[in-house]
């Protein structure tokens, strides 16, 4: 089963894990440790990749690490925040939000091509405005969403 925004609910329930995982292989395992230091338990869909790190079995991505611009306890946190924004506007476009994108258009007195457009345009400003906060290139938060997305996509291998 999905959420609004595609992502399976387990792994909405499970992202505080899946965060601490993609720190971890990013060389950042305080955030994993936190999370089995409290004793919190470990989900199952998760157990596996739990247990090959403790098996060295997981290595950290080294040579990845060496490239980051964000940092690695940050990372999915903020894919997953503009990921959530640019979602919305794609729902927007895609009529799954009320009122209807011919209605909307029509109270604005604009066709309903330049009201997608003007959302697109939204969307690449939200990365922008990402890159921009966060001092990097706006090709590191494409390809922070692309990894994201990736996890969301290959659930619950993370």
């Amino acid at each position: 089963m999905f959420d609004i925004w595609g992502m399976p609910y387990r792994m909405r329930e499970c992202l505080e894990w899946v965060r601490a995982l993609d720190a971890w292989d990013y060389g950042a395992p305080s955030q994993l440790a936190d999370l089995i230091g409290s004793g919190q338990q470990i989900p199952a869909e998760l157990a596996g990749a739990v247990a090959d790190i403790i098996a060295g079995r997981r290595t950290q991505k080294k040579r990845a690490k060496a490239k980051l611009r964000i940092p690695a306890a940050e990372r999915m946190a903020i894919a997953e925040a503009v990921d959530c924004i640019i979602c919305l506007t794609r729902d927007v476009r895609s009529k799954s939000v009320s009122p209807s994108l011919e209605e909307n258009a029509d109270r604005r007195g604009v066709e309903v091509i330049d009201l997608v457009r003007e959302l697109e345009r939204r969307a690449r400003e939200v990365v922008e405005d990402a890159a921009r906060q966060l001092g990097v290139s706006v090709e590191t938060i494409e390809n922070l969403l692309r990894d994201f997305r990736e996890k969301v996509k290959n659930w619950p291998v993370v």
